[in-house]
């Protein structure tokens, strides 16, 4: 009977330590994503995150991944101003002028270009783009 109760602790030990080692591995995975989000490495925090996100769908340990993501996205994209004006010394109905000058910046945003025609606060802007129509 001692016997059997050993290899049922045998087994719990076993289930533990398994445990502990993906709890291990996953923080890993976090940890390294982390570190390449604070070397500036942007692109593979991106890849490391998704692949990570990919492996782990079954998991409530996401979450960490997706500020990652979100992190290494906002602090890799440089962020342009776009501003126009009319100079065009022409009487245009308001609405037109005002069609003309909503500046879209649909379709323009690339991965790491994010174009905005209304300032945001909290947001520090790198480049700056004026377009007069004359």
């Amino acid at each position: 009977m001692e016997q059997h109760h050993y290899l049922i602790l045998n087994h719990r030990e076993k289930i533990t330590f398994l445990f502990s080692f993906f709890v291990l591995l996953s923080s890993c995975g976090v940890k390294q994503t982390q570190n390449l989000l604070s070397s500036g490495n942007y692109d593979q925090t991106i890849d490391n995150a998704i692949s990570n996100l990919n492996i782990n769908k079954d998991k409530k340990s996401k979450q960490e991944y997706v500020y990652l993501l979100d992190e290494a996205k906002f602090k890799g994209s440089d962020y342009l101003s776009v501003f126009t004006k009319n100079e065009t010394n022409m009487i245009i109905p308001v609405r037109l002028q005002n069609d003309l000058l909503d500046f879209c910046t649909l379709g323009l945003n690339d991965k790491w270009t994010v174009y905005l025609s209304n300032k945001q606060k909290g947001i520090g802007y790198d480049y700056g783009m004026a377009i007069h129509f004359r």
